[in-house]
C-alpha cells in the first residue's frame, strides 16, 4: 500500500489492525510515531480542520508528487 496512493472521498473512515509475531508495532502518522500493543484497531478519517498552504513560483505540486511518487513510467520496478 505505500507504493501508490488512495484517493477516497472525505467521509471514509479506514480502520487498520495489525497482527504479527511482534508484541507490538510502531505506527508514524502525520509526522508522529507511537508504539501499540499487537492486534491493536487504528481509525483514520479526515480531520475537522483545514491547513492554509503557500504556493511558490515556478515549482509545480503535481509535478513534485508525479516523481515523489514514480508515476508517469517512471518506476523502473515493473
Amino acid at each position: 500500500m505505500n507504493a501508490r496512493p488512495l484517493v477516497i472521498p472525505d467521509d471514509t473512515i479506514i480502520t487498520v489492525k495489525v497482527m504479527g509475531r511482534e508484541n507490538e508495532f510502531l505506527a508514524s502518522l502525520d509526522n508522529r510515531i507511537a508504539s501499540y500493543p499487537d492486534e491493536t484497531e487504528i481509525t483514520l478519517k479526515k480531520a475537522d480542520f483545514t491547513i492554509d498552504l503557500i504556493e511558490l513560483e515556478h515549482v509545480s505540486f503535481i509535478k513534485t508528487i508525479r516523481h515523489k511518487l514514480l508515476w508517469g513510467g517512471e518506476d523502473k520496478r515493473n
